[in-house]
């Protein structure tokens, strides 16, 4: 009878530890996917406050064109030329250690620009974000880019 009360005991210390690691586990993704969508709002609405707040100081985006680090993508935001239609994601996929975290997946925008009036490109990248969790909170540390499909223009 002792061994079946000892052997409750630690079951239910198992699930419970179970799920408190799951839950905080869901926390950390519901909150991680909040900071995703904040930032691609930032981004399209060249919101330089909210994206500065979102990302880490020594953020970087790698693509084929090079390395923008923070400041590069802040001067880059106060560009009022063109226009933003979109941004979508799909095929997300979030794994998270610990107090760092890596969202992989796709994304498609569609933009235009002053030179070119009645078009609209569309881009599709693959993309990585390393999250950390600095100050209790989830900050976006680093962007890879990965162009998968050439860019296509289409006529309003």
């Amino acid at each position: 009878m002792k061994n079946k009360s000892l052997m409750l005991l630690v079951v239910l210390t198992i699930l419970a530890l179970t799920f408190s690691h799951t839950h905080a586990q869901g926390a950390a993704e519901q909150e991680i996917f909040s900071v995703k969508k904040s930032l691609i709002e930032a981004y399209a609405k060249r919101d330089a406050t909210a994206f500065e707040r979102l990302v880490a100081d020594d953020w970087r985006l790698v693509d084929a064109g090079g390395v923008l680090d923070k400041r590069g993508m802040l001067f880059k935001l106060s560009d009022t030329r063109g226009k933003i239609h979109s941004i979508n994601t799909e095929q997300d996929r979030l794994s998270v250690f610990a107090d760092t975290a890596v969202l992989t997946g796709l994304v498609t925008s569609k933009s235009s620009n002053d030179e070119t009036p009645g078009e609209v490109y569309v881009i599709r990248h693959r993309y990585t974000d390393v999250f950390v969790k600095q100050g209790g909170r989830w900050r976006l540390a680093h962007t890879h880019e990965t162009l998968i499909t050439p860019v296509k223009i289409l006529n309003k």
